[in-house]
């Protein structure tokens, strides 16, 4: 798969018509939405399907790209610590409809070099910072250059239920419904890291709360078959948990929990 190119908002994917994530090569195409009967597992734990190029356009192969040397997570955060003491939390809690407190234990600062934009730290499944997600009002999203891919990992006490979210504003959301709860970098990422998590921290039983959309839902159960602890998959009747704690309590939340079917590793 070494001849394969990210697809691009002017070059999108013949499959799902979208210009993120998925790739083209000469003959196929690897789609992170449209399921097929040809899974392919990249390094990260991300599950894409590949289907035939229907339209036959070769790709050329990608010159050799400039990797960056991966950042310093926790001097960077520092740094923007020092020279932006007061973070605007309230300014991002009202806009996402959580709470200062979750944020701040999701270790959230406001970044440097943009305006109206905060930093999300991210980690390994054994707590190591390995990148920044940065967000800013408008919902935009975006890695400091030189980030990996991590999960998002809050400041709270772990218990033997563990929950999955996608994103970190869902795990803020997470933590003001009272849970234990990691956050995906997409809803397809992070799957070898949540498997670190959940063994390092002796977790029992974990629940996956997918988005209300297709890619979610595949994305969840991807995950949910590479877990060797019981688990159940969780989809909301609302757009994501974050538009959830606005109608929503945690006695709820968890009444719709023990209503599932929860699925036993095949290896115990």
């Amino acid at each position: 798969m070494s001849d394969m190119a990210r697809v691009t908002p002017q070059n999108k994917c013949p499959i799902c018509g979208h210009g993120t994530w998925c790739m083209l090569g000469k003959s196929v195409v690897i789609c992170m939405r449209t399921v097929s009967e040809r899974p392919n597992v990249f390094r990260g734990g991300e599950t894409g399907y590949i289907h035939p190029y229907p339209n036959g356009v070769i790709v050329p192969k990608p010159k050799k790209e400039y990797r960056p040397p991966n950042i310093n997570t926790d001097k960077v955060l520092s740094e923007w610590k020092r020279a932006y003491p007061n973070p605007k939390l309230a300014i991002l809690a009202h806009n996402l409809g959580v709470s200062i407190q979750s944020l701040e234990r999701m270790g959230c600062q406001l970044a440097g070099g943009w305006n109206n934009a905060w930093a999300f730290p991210m980690s390994d499944g054994y707590g190591n910072h390995i990148g920044i997600r940065i967000r800013n009002l408008i919902s935009r999203k975006w890695a400091v250059t030189g980030s990996r891919a991590g999960i998002f990992i809050p400041n709270v006490r772990p218990v033997k239920r563990l929950f999955v979210v996608e994103g970190p504003t869902d795990t803020a959301a997470g933590i003001d419904l009272g849970l234990y709860v990691v956050g995906r970098p997409s809803c397809s990422g992070g799957g070898d890291y949540i498997l670190d998590l959940a063994r390092n921290m002796r977790v029992k039983e974990v629940v996956i709360i997918t988005d209300n959309d297709e890619p979610g839902v595949r994305g969840s159960q991807e995950l949910q078959k590479r877990l060797k602890i019981p688990s159940c998959v969780l989809t909301l009747p609302c757009k994501d948990l974050r538009e959830y704690l606005q109608i929503g309590d945690r006695s709820t939340l968890d009444s719709m929990v023990e209503q599932l079917a929860w699925t036993q590793p095949k290896n115990t």
